[in-house]
């Protein structure tokens, strides 16, 4: 039988960043008063939330149960508690989450070239990793526009 430790770590590690794209988004859809930018925030949260139920079924199917490690209540708080102070403009918004999005992308290439993921896992993580990409793409577009559009006025 083959050794899925480190499978599970990755999928496990993937979950935990995934978890807090979902609370910074929903703090943002919170933070923002554009109704516009409300929906794309809970969009992403939820996206987040989703990218999670594939995960923790990767996580199941080898057996494990889905841990959190133990530094990530505290990170947790951490991070609410910079948002609080942190989420004062809409700028500030993207450049939080924009922030979060790289984080994240950088635990899915390492997940990636490790290559310790079984082949059909690996197919949905280089998934997963497409989507988070084009979230921070749309990200960096809408705060360069909503930028631009300040300056203008």
């Amino acid at each position: 039988m083959e050794d899925f430790t480190k499978a599970v770590f990755a999928f496990t590690k993937l979950t935990e960043i995934n978890n807090r794209r979902s609370a910074r988004y929903t703090a943002a859809a919170d933070r923002v008063k554009n109704i516009h930018l409300k929906i794309i925030f809970m969009n992403y949260a939820f996206q987040a939330q989703q990218l999670n139920a594939d995960l923790k079924r990767w996580i199941n199917a080898y057996g494990a149960p889905a841990a959190q490690s133990a530094g990530g209540n505290f990170s947790a708080m951490w991070s609410k508690l910079r948002e609080l102070f942190s989420f004062s403009t809409e700028n500030a918004v993207f450049s939080l989450c924009e922030e979060l999005e790289e984080e994240a992308l950088k635990n899915y290439k390492t997940a990636l070239v490790l290559s310790f993921l079984p082949a059909a896992a690996l197919k949905d993580v280089e998934k997963q990793f497409k989507e988070i990409q084009k979230i921070k793409d749309n990200l960096r577009s809408m705060k360069q526009n909503h930028v631009y559009e300040l300056q203008a006025a």
